[in-house]
């Protein structure tokens, strides 16, 4: 199993209060990844992909005939080369030629798919729920020194993160048993505003959106279709500031292109893909529990549904990840809610064309 835990990943720590003290998280985070990788039991493959596979009818009619398991495989689109991590259940052989759902879950920043799979914990569900779940692994750049995904096209000329998506999706369909009309976008801080650039450009590809500490709505937006969308924020986040205002523990060590999301108000940006939908103005909230108040949004075109989770005093962090002590430097992490087991209950009932 090819495992990469570079020093970057985890450069959107929050500042810590001196070098040694940054030193010591980063070395008990990546000590627990290690752990917890170690422990996982599954197997896992190393892989070259075909370039630019596209789906056919022969290969959507074709039983499963995709490894089970964990498989990382390296896979060239868009102009550049990815590392992506692939699970594939132990149903794929039981389902025949019938197609599986997948999520493709998107890293945050200088996190590698490894990482990312281990915080949002998918792959355990996915086994128990016969899915799939994809972990593509971000590129840095000169402007951006960590792992990656692109929000504007402006970061490097030579690659386009929208046609490495396209190709992953295309990849998926032809060889790794998905059901084109059931694939899922989900994602962790850049991964979520990825996810969020998706809705809006890929929107007649994905499924559903699902969103974690982070959304923004790109300028000159207009999805396709109406996404069925969550989105889970807290209150508290020092990386992804709640209410904007522009001061964030990354101003200083981020790139400069960053900035400018410091300054969006997160429930605004949700509530701009709700007018896109011709939602209702005013969401519904709902108390969940102690720390999470619900914000559904109604009355949406086609029915799709919208909802927003207020984490109250919750940090840049994954809900119900098994990680929460590892990531305390991101700050609280919610057990009130789970954007992992609860987001899927929600995208599973989820299709195109329905």
């Amino acid at each position: 199993m090819r495992v990469a835990l570079p020093y970057d990943a985890v450069t959107v720590v929050p500042t810590a209060p001196d070098r040694a003290t940054r030193l010591r998280l980063l070395a008990a985070f990546i000590a627990a990844l290690v752990s917890i990788a170690g422990l996982s039991g599954v197997h896992s493959t190393t892989a070259q992909s075909p370039h630019g596979a596209t789906s056919t009818i022969a290969s959507l009619a074709r039983r499963c005939t995709a490894p089970t398991g964990v498989t990382n495989i390296e896979l060239r689109g868009g102009g550049a080369v990815h590392d992506v991590r692939i699970f594939v259940p132990s149903a794929a052989r039981r389902a025949g030629s019938k197609r599986l759902a997948v999520v493709i879950d998107w890293p945050g920043l200088g996190l590698t798919g490894l990482q990312e799979a281990l915080v949002s914990n998918y792959e355990t569900l996915a086994q128990a729920q016969g899915f799939v779940v994809v972990h593509p692994t971000g590129l840095p750049t000169e402007a951006v020194p960590q792992n990656s995904w692109e929000l504007v096209n402006s970061y490097d000329p030579n690659r386009d993160d929208l046609a490495f998506a396209d190709t992953l999706i295309d990849s998926l369909i032809a060889h790794w048993c998905v059901d084109p009309a059931r694939v899922y976008s989900t994602g962790y801080s850049n991964g979520a505003f990825f996810t969020a650039r998706l809705a809006c450009e890929r929107a007649n590809r994905i499924a559903g959106a699902v969103m974690v500490a982070g959304v923004f709505h790109p300028a000159g937006c207009k999805p396709a279709r109406p996404v069925p969308m969550y989105a889970y924020d807290g209150t508290a986040d020092a990386t992804i500031p709640y209410d904007g205002g522009g001061k964030s523990a990354l101003a200083e060590s981020a790139w400069p292109g960053i900035k400018g999301f410091f300054d969006n108000v997160i429930p605004d940006e949700f509530a701009k893909f709700a007018t896109d939908f011709k939602c209702n103005q005013v969401p519904k909230a709902t108390l969940v529990g102690p720390d999470v108040i619900r914000h559904d949004y109604v009355g949406c075109k086609h029915g799709v549904p919208m909802s927003f989770f207020e984490v109250v005093g919750g940090g840049h962090t994954w809900p119900g990840s098994p990680l929460a002590s590892v990531l305390k430097p991101f700050g609280n992490t919610t057990d009130t809610v789970n954007a992992t087991t609860d987001a899927w209950a929600f995208l599973k009932t989820q299709s195109l064309g329905r």
